[in-house]
């Protein structure tokens, strides 16, 4: 075939079956308006705007080497419009939901200057090899509007403008767990704003944290199958935790223990405040910790996982939270009498935040 033009186009549907295959071209080098099916024993695509294109594209069998300056392959739907350039596509941006990608079978290599795979729809692998990369810098090797779903075969996906952006979010996610974790074990933080007492500081770190996990894994995560029996035991031990160190804490916050405390106080500290100061400095740290696991499950296994960091830097907050609060007070009469409804007016919304936080996560 000449190298600059030459390709196949179907109206409607368009099926290879059988046969090898070697295009050169500046547009699709296989496109569909409606459905391409691939089963061809072999396709070269040396250069293409996009390497297969159709509303849904449908790859069963055969060894397929695709190198394109766009998307590798492409279920974006509407008519052809997309050669030199991609002028005048039918449905550029926003979902379809007939739109699908659906990989059974094969070996699909492919190196796209756009994205790997991009469905406006859905996507679905259930069986084959697909090694897929993308150079794009705003694009992925993975790019769907609804869902993916593997339930079988080999997938490998890399793309270096989105493992760039992951570090980023990462570095910026672990970086406020670090501070949970210094603030939990210190009791105190190195830098101090004037307009807001320390014991928020905390609580900034969870909302960024949150709204920025939640926008990435929500937009780049995958779900895998069904959920993990080890992330719902997970989420129960962090709950229980949880809702255990509120529950104590609402004990030694009682004006009537708080008083009982301050005839004692400096001489002798009760065992009640001895295990608050252990649970909440310890719970702090630990919770971190589990917070980084789950950022680190949910990147590399199934994006549900993000909801065992969603729970524990709430918990890890909800510890920092109260134990700069203790070190920021007295416990003179009219604290005393106040410190329980004050603290907890303020633990409850944000307790229900990180809930919520953790509930969409898992969807």
């Amino acid at each position: 075939m000449s190298p600059a033009l030459e390709r196949i186009k179907g109206v409607a549907q368009v099926t290879v079956s059988g046969g090898v295959y070697t295009i050169s071209t500046g547009d699709d080098a296989f496109h569909a308006d409606e459905a391409l099916t691939v089963s061809a024993r072999e396709i070269n695509i040396l250069t293409s705007y996009e390497g297969l294109e159709g509303t849904s594209v449908s790859v069963s069998g055969g060894t397929i080497y695709i190198v394109s300056s766009d998307d590798g392959v492409s279920a974006a739907g509407g008519a052809d419009g997309s050669g030199f350039g991609g002028f005048g596509r039918g449905t550029p941006f926003g979902g379809n939901s007939g739109s699908l990608i659906h990989i059974s079978g094969g070996y699909l290599v492919v190196r796209a200057g756009g994205d790997g795979l991009d469905s406006n729809g859905n996507a679905i692998m259930s069986g084959g090899t697909v090694i897929v990369s993308s150079t794009g810098q705003g694009d992925g090797a993975l790019d769907y509007d609804g869902s993916f779903t593997l339930s079988g075969g080999i997938l490998l996906a890399a793309d270096s403008g989105a493992y760039r952006r992951w570090l980023a979010v990462f570095a910026v996610l672990a970086f406020g767990l670090f501070l949970l974790a210094k603030w939990a074990f210190m009791g105190h933080s190195s830098f101090y704003f004037t307009f807001a007492e320390q014991w928020w500081y905390p609580v900034w770190v969870m909302a960024v944290g949150l709204a920025l996990s939640l926008y990435w894994f929500r937009r780049h995560g995958q779900k895998n199958g069904t959920i993990s029996k080890w992330l719902v035991l997970a989420l129960v031990v962090v709950l229980v935790f949880g809702v255990g160190t509120m529950a104590w804490n609402w004990h030694v916050f009682d004006s009537s223990f708080l008083d009982g405390y301050a005839e004692v106080y400096p001489l002798v500290i009760p065992w009640q405040v001895i295990l608050q100061r252990e649970l909440i400095i310890n719970g702090g740290v630990v919770c971190a910790l589990i917070a980084l696991a789950g950022l680190i499950l949910a990147k590399c296994y199934d994006r549900r996982w993000l909801a065992l960091y969603t729970l524990a830097v709430t918990v890890a907050a909800v510890c920092g939270f109260i134990i700069f609060f203790c070190r920021s007070i007295d416990i003179g009469y009219a604290i005393r009498s106040s410190a329980q409804s004050y603290l907890f007016a303020r633990l409850i919304p944000i307790g229900a935040v990180g809930l919520i936080g953790t509930g969409v996560a898992l969807c």
